[in-house]
This record gives C-alpha cells, sequence and structure tokens, in this order.
C-alpha cells in the first residue's frame, strides 16, 4: 500500500514539470555560457587577427630583406590611407675607382675631358676634374637605371672654395648637384599632379656648406613619398610630396658624374647607386586602424637603424569597435614582438 502511495506521489511530480526557481537557475546557465562564447568570438575576430598579421608580415619581410642584401630597409606605416608598405634598396650601381679603366658595376666608367683617376681619394684612388679641364665621367644607361619606385645615390665629393656644378645626374630624371654657398641640392622628375599634365621635377635643398678640401659623403634619396639630402649619413633637408607622384625615368640619358656647364671643380669617390623596390599589403581590415603613421627603419645587419631610433618601436593597432587597442614592439635588435 506505502509503495503504490510512493509511486503514485513520483508520478504526479514528473507531471508537473519544473519549478520557477529550477528555470530560473537554467536560463541564468544558458546566459552565462552565451556571454563567454561571445566574449571567446571576439577574441577570435579573424579581421583583428589579419591586421597583426599583416603588421608583422610586413616588419618580418623587411627585415629579412635587410639582412639578406646586407641594406637599409623601411616599412612604412601610413596612417591617412591605413596602409602598409615595406620597402629596400636593391644596388644596381658601384665604382670605386681604384683602377685607371674605371672598373665598377655594371659597367666601367668612361672618362671624357680631363677628368681621370688620382690619387688621395676618401678610400684608395679617386677621380680628380680638374680647373682647366674638368670634363666628366659616363656610367652608363640601362633599364636599372631607370627608378620607377624610388632611388639612393651616394658619393664621396671633395669640393674648393668656389664649387658649383652635378655631382651625379641622370638627364633630368634626378640631379645631386653643389648650389649656391657650397650647399647641396637635388631633384627628381616626377610625373604631373593630375594625368595627361607634364612632369615636373621635385625640388630639394640644404642650408649647410660642404666643407672645403675635405672628403664628406653625400647622398640624395627619393622614396616615391618624399626626397631628402643627406651628409655624412645625417638627413640635412627634405621634401613631402603630398601627391605621392612617380619618378619619370629618363631611359635615353646616360648617369654622367661632374658637369661641364655648371663647371664641377673637385674630386668624387665610391659611387653608390640603389633602386627601391616595395612590396605593399592591402589596406588593414574595416574595424582596425593604426594610431600613427611613421616609419621603422632597419640596418644590414636587421637591428634597428640608430640613425632613426634610439629607442624601440612600438606599432599600435586601434580597434574601432570598442575603442581597444594592440601593440606590436620592435626591440633595437630588431626582434618583433
Amino acid at each position: 500500500m506505502n509503495d503504490a502511495l510512493r509511486q503514485d506521489s513520483d508520478r504526479q511530480r514528473a507531471q508537473r514539470g519544473f519549478t520557477l526557481l529550477e528555470l530560473l537557475t537554467v536560463l541564468a546557465l544558458i546566459s552565462v555560457l552565451m556571454g563567454i562564447g561571445v566574449g571567446a568570438f571576439r577574441k577570435l575576430n579573424p579581421g583583428r587577427a589579419m591586421a597583426v598579421a599583416q603588421v608583422k608580415d610586413a616588419l618580418r619581410s623587411a627585415r629579412l630583406f635587410a639582412l639578406e642584401q646586407s641594406v637599409t630597409s623601411r616599412v612604412l606605416l601610413d596612417a591617412t590611407e591605413n596602409v602598409i608598405a615595406a620597402s629596400g634598396i636593391v644596388a644596381v650601381g658601384d665604382w670605386h675607382f681604384e683602377t685607371e679603366d674605371g672598373r665598377g658595376w655594371p659597367v666601367n666608367a668612361r672618362f671624357d675631358g680631363g677628368a681621370s683617376v688620382q690619387p688621395d681619394g676618401a678610400i684608395g684612388r679617386c677621380v680628380v676634374f680638374p680647373p682647366s679641364d674638368p670634363g666628366t665621367v659616363r656610367l652608363g644607361r640601362g633599364p636599372a637605371f631607370d627608378f620607377v619606385a624610388g632611388m639612393r645615390i651616394e658619393a664621396f665629393v671633395r669640393v674648393g672654395t668656389e664649387a658649383a656644378g652635378n655631382i651625379v645626374s641622370k638627364g633630368e630624371a634626378f640631379v645631386l648637384a653643389i648650389g649656391p654657398g657650397r650647399t647641396l641640392k637635388g631633384s627628381v622628375l616626377v610625373s604631373g599632379r593630375k594625368s595627361g599634365e607634364t612632369a615636373e621635377p621635385l625640388v630639394v635643398a640644404s642650408t649647410e656648406p660642404l666643407p672645403v678640401d675635405r672628403w664628406v659623403r653625400v647622398g640624395l634619396t627619393h622614396d616615391g613619398r618624399s626626397l631628402k639630402l643627406w651628409q655624412n649619413g645625417v638627413e640635412v633637408a627634405s621634401v613631402d610630396d603630398q601627391e605621392k607622384r612617380s619618378p619619370m625615368p629618363a631611359t635615353d640619358a646616360e648617369i654622367l658624374l661632374g658637369s661641364v656647364r655648371p663647371t664641377f671643380v673637385g674630386a668624387i669617390d665610391e659611387v653608390k647607386i640603389g633602386s627601391f623596390v616595395t612590396q605593399q599589403a592591402p589596406p588593414l581590415p574595416e574595424g582596425v586602424r593604426l594610431s600613427a603613421g611613421g616609419d621603422v627603419w632597419f640596418d644590414a645587419r636587421g637591428r634597428l637603424d640608430s640613425r632613426f631610433h634610439t629607442k624601440p618601436v612600438t606599432i599600435t593597432l586601434v580597434y574601432d569597435e570598442e575603442s581597444r587597442m594592440r601593440e606590436i614592439t620592435v626591440s633595437l635588435l630588431g626582434e618583433i614582438q
């Protein structure tokens, strides 16, 4: 009898279903589990992961290029366009002037007028352009010298008090010259501001005079965004091209050292010519942006270039949806974290 009553009571309780307290407990557990799932999904946001990967890939590519080519490389962070571009400089010409036949790479130099190889160079021997008949030195032409992404020109130069004329030039495509008061000036021919417009020179000039009768390393670089002058590895002048116009190669012109009008008198040594190559990634995914623009430079050893960086570099990605940030750090040794 008692067993029958107990079974009947159990049957009635099962038919009654869940109590209100039990339902509320189940709903609370479900909400907690859903919250955990949403949080995990946000952490696994593919757009954010892709943005971090893009930045790290660009940094690693530039560093690896610097190590493999033993050259300087750069990562450009464009906060306006929200893009990242890795670029490096490939050597396309090198002349040391240690032999009288002007042996160099990719072609030997050819001497016109009184220009000739003489002792007392910056390193070993050099090319001297005498006042009586300075002449020029021809370094050839070719597709390697038709710079389409940018270029770098470096040379040691020694001049007198009344210095003038071109140091290195390629028609109007680019000119590294000595301006009034022994100052450096440079120009690069770039495309017109609008389609169909005539190409025009982008010009930069320094204010510091070159030293007299002393070797100094000078340089001109154009990376498609700015034109800069260098003296002994230090930037002395720059101009930004807001339109980011492309250089216009002068395919028929030869690269020349020195000039006749105006006349260059002095000495030149250790000429190096490089061409920029750029690997540009697609824009960062929607909802992710760079907090600030700038450049990250690596030296030939894969470290942060000490000419531009005195402390580690931090790149900050901002997630617009939640105003959260993700930082990527490059140490002075070039380690990417």
